[in-house]
């Protein structure tokens, strides 16, 4: 038999009963699963060695602060300024005013002077 997926009603059924049948067996098992968590989060290949982030904690402050500036999410007007790229290229090497074209675009002035900025590295204030 399969296992159920994350996030189905299969998957939250199969999960409920998994936590009874360990309730069952050792009691309240919240405070188990924290300690079987951070037991493995520590083990590592040797008696001086730490596995996963507890051996580094810096790499681990620098991972999840990288992790926290990557947004997964696309802005309302990306979708628009993707499209019409090329004409957004050409109007910042002519020296185009970004307001007017913005206007054009029908999109706010600061999301195109961003788009600009990430997409080519780059920022004109006119």
């Amino acid at each position: 038999m399969a296992r159920p997926k994350a996030n189905t009603l299969a998957g939250a059924i199969a999960t409920e009963r998994w936590r009874a049948t360990m309730e069952k067996k050792y009691g309240n098992i919240t405070n188990k699963m924290k300690e079987i968590g951070r037991i493995g989060g520590q083990n590592g290949k040797g008696p001086d060695y730490k596995g996963g982030f507890a051996g580094n904690r810096e790499r681990a402050r620098l991972a999840g602060a990288k992790g926290g500036k990557i947004s997964r999410r696309k802005g309302k007007y990306t979708h628009i300024m993707d499209e019409n790229k090329e004409a957004i290229k050409i109007a910042v090497d002519n020296g185009m005013v970004l307001q007017t074209f913005a206007d054009d675009l029908g999109v706010p002035y600061k999301s195109l002077l961003w788009y600009i900025k990430t997409r080519f590295g780059e920022k004109k204030d006119v």
